[in-house]
């Protein structure tokens, strides 16, 4: 099967869901593996299939391509042997700024799928949780983006090692999801202004998506019944 077949099965977004997860639970293994790293970025481009294929509209349809090229660019970006160190700065910003162009629009379109459908299904339950872990994903790159600009954004714990993107891109990972979910554990906390105010338009951005999305979906699931 194709990974577009793939992406047409009938519960996607519960296939998706189960990737997210799993690639989270791998992204501490990458201080040990760098090459991990790719399974996250494999989440970025099942991600691209399903969201926006699940979209169905022309217009999501025509972007897929658009955002699998903005995919290779970013990794391609990563992965690029500079030396100087103001040019790796720049790759690494742009790198991470197209993933979070990407992510975003997957995000949009799986919210686009949940919004308009008539029916609430499972599935579409499954991709109400895919979107919200996708914008935890999106505001980490940002953080990361953030940090190489201005490495006193966040105070992190301490980065040994040659790993040092990796070490600070698992940190801020957990960040996001954190401050996602409102829990502030207080072991990483934003510093300058930017880097607050990001993070507290995370923290509002994880509130009313609970409060407003999530329920609405699951209220109109539990109130469709039993099937006659």
């Amino acid at each position: 099967m194709t990974w577009l077949g793939y992406a047409q099965t009938s519960m996607p977004f519960l296939h998706l869901l189960l990737f997210t997860v799993l690639a989270l639970l791998l992204v501490p293994l990458q201080l040990r593996f760098r090459l991990l790293w790719l399974v996250l970025a494999a989440v970025y481009l099942h991600a691209v299939f399903v969201s926006l294929n699940a979209g169905r509209r022309r217009t999501w349809l025509g972007l897929r391509w658009l955002f699998v090229s903005a995919w290779i660019v970013a990794l391609a970006l990563r992965v690029a042997p500079v030396t100087d160190p103001h040019l790796a700065t720049l790759f690494h910003v742009t790198s991470r700024m197209l993933m979070v162009a990407l992510l975003g629009g997957c995000l949009v379109s799986a919210l686009d799928y949940v919004l308009r459908g008539r029916e609430v299904s499972a599935d579409r339950i499954f991709a109400a949780i895919v979107a919200y872990m996708l914008a935890g994903l999106a505001f980490a790159a940002v953080y990361v983006a953030v940090h190489a600009v201005a490495p006193d954004s966040f105070a992190l714990s301490p980065v040994t090692g040659g790993n040092e993107h990796e070490q600070i891109e698992v940190q801020l990972i957990y960040y996001s999801f954190v401050t996602i979910a409102t829990l502030g554990y207080g072991d990483i906390t934003p510093r300058l202004p930017l880097a607050q105010m990001l993070s507290v338009l995370e923290a509002v951005f994880g509130q009313f998506y609970v409060a407003v999305v999530i329920a609405w979906l699951v209220s109109r699931y539990a109130a469709r019944g039993p099937a006659p």
